[in-house]
């Protein structure tokens, strides 16, 4: 982990915290600071107890920075369960990255019992809200047939809606499936389903994805 809190925790907390605003809040000066703007918070230097009470009053922003602070082990010590329950009240409410966190942690088993239906509903969540990184999933996951029936046509719906998001994964795999066909999917024999070959997608493709923006680190892992 980046950040190992056995020095100065609070220095720590407060570098980690304002690492995250700065890559999630680029637009903001230090006036318009989330923390500035919350209703559960009176200082924009919250210590891990203040983030635990707003959480805990709802905050829905805030549960999910604790979520990826137990997470990642930034900021606080690493525990997957703790981040399960922090994303899960973020995800209650309809936040996406934390939607597609609880999906990649119960995909992984990690700090719960792996849970295939769980991944897939989260996941679902997350993607039915544009997260591009759990469109990526899902698509990879009917491709697999990993916990969903095998659908060649949905996985490439979302890997058509990741990578018109920018996420080069998801741009690479439709290149892949629109130069080689249906090869590409290596597909079981009873669920063989054509998919042509198309070089003016494919070059499109494997083209934006090399231009892609996106930092794909700054997201939920993809699979």
């Amino acid at each position: 982990m980046i950040l190992r809190s056995y020095c100065n925790k609070n220095s720590l907390l407060f570098l980690f915290l304002f690492i995250f605003f700065i890559i999630n809040v680029v637009n903001a000066t230090p006036s318009e600071s989330y923390f500035d703007q919350s209703p559960f918070l009176n200082t924009d230097n919250p210590s891990l107890e203040d983030l635990i009470k707003a959480g805990n009053k709802g905050d829905a922003y805030i549960q999910h920075i604790l979520g990826f602070m137990y997470d990642s082990g930034n900021g606080a010590p690493q525990d997957y369960k703790k981040a399960i329950e922090w994303y899960t009240k973020a995800a209650n409410q309809n936040h996406s990255e934390s939607q597609a966190q609880l999906g990649y942690l119960y995909e992984k088993g990690l700090g719960i019992d792996k849970d295939g239906e769980k991944a897939v509903e989260w996941y679902s969540k997350a993607a039915e809200q544009g997260h591009p990184v759990a469109q990526y999933n899902l698509g990879l996951m009917y491709e697999k047939g990993q916990d969903v029936p095998q659908n060649y046509g949905k996985s490439i719906e979302w890997y058509t809606k990741s990578a018109e998001k920018g996420f080069s994964r998801a741009q690479q795999a439709l290149g892949f499936i629109y130069e080689y066909g249906q090869n590409a999917l290596n597909p079981r024999p009873e669920n063989q389903q054509n998919v042509p070959r198309d070089d003016k997608p494919a070059d499109e493709a494997l083209i934006n994805s090399a231009l892609t923006g996106i930092s794909e680190d700054s997201l939920v892992k993809a699979t």
